[in-house]
């Protein structure tokens, strides 16, 4: 097994941790979102903002997933813009930043960031902490680009098996 620079082996690499993660992460948010609580467990803990703006957190697998459930991820289109990872505290990896844009049925752009950190376990990793956050300032107008631009821009993702707790490859 290859050790790198930073003392991490390839395999926990976390840059191919956090782009393999990244891409399984959003795919899976995308197509089947309910099956998205699967990356987490019951120690797991997410935020995103109320309607006030407020954040409001969650635990345990079922909390997650109603919380995402009830956001109707399934009504945006996806755009992945940036997406950084650095090694952490025993052996994780967090992906400090991911930054995109999310448009709604409306033609609406919102841009958001979402922080993670991935914690290890035995078959890889699992999502410890998750805050999500739109950022101020974000586009009220209708977008102006077609959806095929768009979607040629879009990150480009295959699904596996969201059953099982992600692994670099």
């Amino acid at each position: 097994m290859a050790t790198l620079a930073n003392g991490m082996d390839a395999a926990r690499d976390p840059r191919a941790v956090g782009n393999a993660f990244v891409d399984q992460y959003y795919n899976v948010l995308n197509q089947s979102p309910h099956m998205l609580h699967r990356f987490y467990t019951d120690i797991s803990e997410l935020s995103r903002p109320g309607l006030d703006g407020e954040m409001t957190s969650v635990t345990s697998m079922q909390g997650i997933n109603d919380k995402i459930l009830s956001m109707g991820f399934e009504k945006y289109h996806l755009q992945i813009l940036t997406a950084d990872a650095q090694a952490s505290h025993k052996g994780g990896v967090s992906s400090a930043l991911v930054t995109g844009r999310l448009t709604g049925e409306d033609d609406i752009m919102r841009t958001f960031s979402q922080s993670f950190f991935l914690a290890p376990q035995d078959n890889g990793f699992f999502i410890l902490n998750d805050i999500f956050r739109y950022v101020e300032g974000e586009s009220t107008e209708p977008i102006s680009a077609s959806p095929e631009e768009l979607d040629a821009k879009s990150v480009e993702v295959s699904i596996t098996d969201p059953g099982q707790c992600f692994e670099a490859e």
